[in-house]
């Protein structure tokens, strides 16, 4: 009988460890479900940051292939262009090179007429002579060939045009710029 009032005895001491093995599991079961909507509550917004990143990135791709080309577009005859201004120097050179008996000639009057057909393609392209004289040096417009004396830091004189295709630079004039010596009088 002894052993049986052992077991007896035994048996609620079971019950109690099995009620806190119950209580321990069921309060764990209650905190994985917690555990798990927060871990995916985590995921969900690291997810939705990555859509929305990678929604901004493809916005600005799309953004910059465009104005790459619009550039491409708006850009794509400079190059034809460019290889036209040294003809346009030469006729420029030619006019005022030529005696004035000979400017009054047909020959002359024909080839004044293709100078101006040439400005005015270049002008129908959006192609704009840089003006110069005067101006203050700007390193972006002009290449400085010389100085002479002239007021410091002014465009004295231009050796040779430029010519800017709506905002860009086709070519720097090339010019003389003043070295802030007094101009010598011409008599």
């Amino acid at each position: 009988m002894a052993d049986e009032s052992e077991k007896i005895n035994e048996e609620p001491e079971k019950d109690a460890v099995d009620e806190e093995k119950t209580s321990e599991e069921q309060s764990e079961k209650e905190e994985q479900p917690v555990d798990e909507l927060a871990e995916a509550k985590a995921e969900v917004a690291a997810m939705k940051d990555k859509w929305l990143r990678s929604e901004a990135e493809f916005a600005n791709y799309k953004k910059r292939k465009e104005q790459e080309r619009f550039d491409y577009i708006q850009y794509s005859e400079a190059n034809i262009l460019t290889k036209l201004l040294p003809i346009l120097d030469d006729f420029e050179r030619a006019f005022n090179s030529a005696p004035k008996d000979e400017k009054a000639e047909a020959w002359f009057a024909g080839f004044a007429g293709i100078q101006k057909k040439l400005f005015g393609l270049l002008e129908s392209s959006n192609v704009t002579v840089i003006e110069s004289v005067g101006q203050n040096f700007d390193p972006n417009l002009h290449e400085a060939v010389m100085q002479v004396p002239g007021e410091d830091g002014k465009v004295v004189q231009e050796l040779q045009t430029g010519y800017k295709l709506f905002d860009r630079v086709l070519r720097h004039s090339k010019v003389a710029v003043g070295n802030g010596e007094p101009v010598p009088e011409t008599k």
